[in-house]
């Protein structure tokens, strides 16, 4: 047997378990070893037993009885049953010093591991999700808060010299602390200082890149990663090259208990083109993604922190509603959209942000030869413009090279003849880099020219025959079809209303074949496109396939023309040029601002807290470029230079992080295959449950109960014994 192999050298043995290979088969999941394994010399003890029975044994005199013939045969029977309990009662009083032996050692059970020793030294790298959904609160504590308490108590399971990663998985994953473990928790209690909820989704594979590059840099030979998350994360990616064979994953769980919420899944401006005074349409759109009814819940609305809208919304569990909201700005500049919902058990998804901007003024260059071919588009924007200023420039088109287009908001182009191929290309570089541009036809044009040059660039498509006759008085189209739900009408037909429009005749128009990136805007009577828009890059251009001249149509009378030229004005500077955007939490704010603006001297953002960082601009392709990445917060980031403002971004939460499934272990374990994946849940059992993990399962209790176990059952045995003993047979005598 093992033990009969191995009694000999029992004294000494040193750190090798002489026991933990008697008990591991070749090829078994599971091994036993021994805490206290330096205790093994006392299994000598089992030895007491056997000495003291082989001390007392004494052999019987027989003396000879005649009349006791029948007291003989009974004594043989008599003797094979006491011969046989006390053999048994042999067995088990060597087994209950045995198994008092073993307890004491500190038996424990485990999985086969690639890990070494328990005493060497480890690499941790502690993974935390502070993402959105981590704000959930239960019983007045978020689920961030829980993981801080939990990792306190993990810190008892560390050793002094350990080195400990610490990784904030809310997007982008950072590294935020890097120490060396000691006894003390001031390392500890640092990083849960830093520790803070963000808005943005949890960045896991970016977050398990890190861990997998913390741990290329650590000579410690166990790894093991420690992931705490209610695990409302997508499927991770492949796991980073790099990992250690030995590499544990604990996927530790916070747990996902019911909850009442309403989330703000989407803030929406309804338009593109703002007016001082104007009512401008706001959609919210409000998600109920807790577990239960909601009802009767209040939902406000504010514009520059002044509450201009409410209203008491009911959301079944599961589903959504969609409000329709109105503010009207009283002044230009940036205008901040604020949308509320009242508070509940994550209220970080309470709020939703969004903003738009009405310039002061409005710098427009209007290009065409001479007075006529300038003037009813002049008598339009000034007839239209009462509400904000406007500084209109006309230049003729061969000072369209010469003449800088810093600053000017739109280019309004009215029978230019033809483009040299440098000023088409300056035309593009304005319209890609954020210009506006309205074009208008007119008799002098060169179609080829225009097919080559401006309409090439842009990626519109191509002037084709014309249509009709311009000497004649006789109409061959009309107006058609409109677009009502393009931004450029958006409040003009509310609620998709049928508007009567007085159609304007046309004697002459240009047929036009668009690209598949142009969108028809109205349309001819024939179907043939009349305006039409591309985007190109950052910019926008609006195509009229008309002229400004009443010797084509007589829509420069109607009452039709002004409104659509003021409009197309404001919406085609609406696009690129405005100082304002969106982002979803997490992502990167970047800003050029050109050299020539001479805004870049000292530039600051102000965060939605109102604290100001200084920011370092970089150059980059004539403009400094403004980068700024750690914006997990949801709020308002405005880029100043001194006390101007040049730009302002609204940063929002992700809304499929509250609505994510839970991502269950089975499947984690799957994806981070080959690491081993070990998944328990956050609680106060946690130290309890990782020492096990790397020591083994404690039996130390098994074996003293059934130590105890087998000394009653030798105490029961003994005593029946005693009571049976025969008369004449001594209680030794085997």
């Amino acid at each position: 047997m093992c033990a009969a192999r191995h009694l000999g050298n029992l004294v000494t043995i040193n750190k090798t378990d002489w026991l933990q290979r008697c008990f591991t088969r070749k090829h078994a999941s599971f091994m036993l070893t021994f805490l206290n394994s330096f205790l093994a010399w006392s299994l000598l003890a089992a030895a007491i037993p056997i000495l003291i029975h082989l001390f007392t044994r004494k052999k019987l005199k027989h003396i000879p009885f005649s009349t006791l013939q029948f007291l003989r045969q009974m004594q043989k029977e008599k003797i094979r049953q006491v011969r046989l309990k006390q053999w048994v009662l042999l067995l088990l009083r060597t087994l209950i010093i045995i198994l008092l032996v073993l307890a004491f050692m500190q038996p424990a059970l485990r999985t086969d591991s690639p890990a070494l020793g328990k005493d060497a030294q480890a690499s941790v790298v502690l993974i935390i999700d502070n993402s959105l959904s981590m704000h959930n609160s239960s019983r007045g504590a978020t689920r961030l808060a829980l993981v801080r308490e939990g990792l306190r108590r993990l810190a008892s399971t560390f050793t002094p010299g350990d080195r400990i990663t610490v990784i904030a998985a809310a997007r982008p994953a950072r590294v935020i602390s890097k120490f060396s473990f000691s006894e003390t928790n001031s390392d500890i209690d640092g990083f849960l200082d830093e520790l803070t909820l963000r808005d943005s989704e949890a960045d896991f594979d970016g977050a398990l890149l890190l861990a997998q590059q913390a741990f290329a840099t650590s000579p410690n030979p166990n790894h093991e990663v420690y992931w705490f998350s209610d695990q409302r994360i997508a499927a991770p990616g492949p796991v980073p090259a790099g990992f250690a064979a030995n590499t544990l994953f604990y996927n530790i769980v916070v747990p996902n208990e019911k909850m009442r919420n309403l989330t703000l899944s989407a803030l929406r401006v309804d338009a593109a083109i703002f007016e001082p005074g104007k009512a401008v349409p706001v959609r919210v759109t409000v998600s109920n993604s807790g577990d239960f009814d909601e009802k009767d819940r209040l939902l406000s609305v504010f514009l520059n922190d002044q509450r201009v809208a409410q209203r008491q919304i009911s959301i079944p569990r599961g589903q959504q509603r969609s409000e329709l909201l109105r503010v009207v700005p009283r002044e230009p500049g940036y205008q901040y959209v604020r949308a509320v919902i009242e508070n509940d058990q994550n209220n970080a998804d309470n709020e939703r942000f969004s903003l738009f901007y009405i310039p002061p003024e409005s710098r427009i260059l209007l290009v065409g030869p001479g007075e006529e071919s300038r003037r009813f588009i002049r008598l339009a924007l000034q007839a239209a413009s009462t509400t904000a200023a406007r500084k209109v420039s006309e230049i003729e088109p061969g000072q369209l090279m010469t003449t800088s287009l810093n600053g000017i908001d739109v280019i309004v182009l009215s029978n230019v003849a033809r483009f040299s191929n440098t000023a088409a290309a300056k035309l593009d570089r304005y319209v890609r880099d954020g210009g506006g541009l309205l074009l208008f036809l007119g008799e002098a044009i060169d179609a080829r020219n225009y097919n080559t040059t401006v309409l090439k660039n842009l990626a519109a498509g191509e002037l084709a025959e014309s249509i009709g006759d311009i000497a004649s008085t006789a109409p061959v189209l009309r107006m058609g079809k409109i677009n009502q739900g393009h931004p450029l009408f958006a409040s003009v037909f509310d609620d998709q209303q049928k508007v009567r429009v007085e159609s304007p005749f046309f004697r002459f128009a240009m047929r036009a074949r668009l690209s598949t990136d142009a969108v028809t805007i109205i349309q001819y009577s024939n179907g043939l496109p009349l305006l039409a828009e591309v985007s190109p890059d950052r910019g926008r251009a609006l195509l009229f396939f008309t002229s400004a001249d009443d010797r084509w149509s007589d829509i420069v009378y109607k009452g039709v023309f002004a409104p659509l030229v003021d409009r197309s004005v404001r919406y085609a500077a609406s696009r690129g040029r405005s100082p304002v955007a969106e982002l979803i939490a997490g992502e990167e704010l970047r800003y050029r601002i050109r050299m020539s603006s001479g805004a870049a001297g000292e530039v600051s953002l102000v965060l939605p807290d109102e604290r100001r960082t200084m920011l370092r601009p970089a150059v980059e392709k004539n403009a400094f470029l403004i980068r700024y990445d750690k914006t997990g917060r949801g709020g308002f980031y405005r880029v100043m230079s001194g006390d101007e403002q040049l730009y302002a971004v609204a940063v929002n939460f992700a809304p499929g992080e509250m609505t994510a499934p839970v991502l269950p272990a089975d499947s984690l374990a799957q994806a981070l295959h080959p690491l081993r994946v070990v998944t328990m849940p956050l609680g106060d059992e946690l130290p309890q449950r990782i020492r096990e993990q790397r020591q083994g399962k404690p039996l130390w209790r098994f074996f003293l109960a059934l130590a105890l176990v087998m000394l009653v059952a030798e105490m029961l045995l003994f005593r029946d014994r005693t009571e049976q003993q025969p008369a004449g047979i001594p209680a030794s005598a085997t």
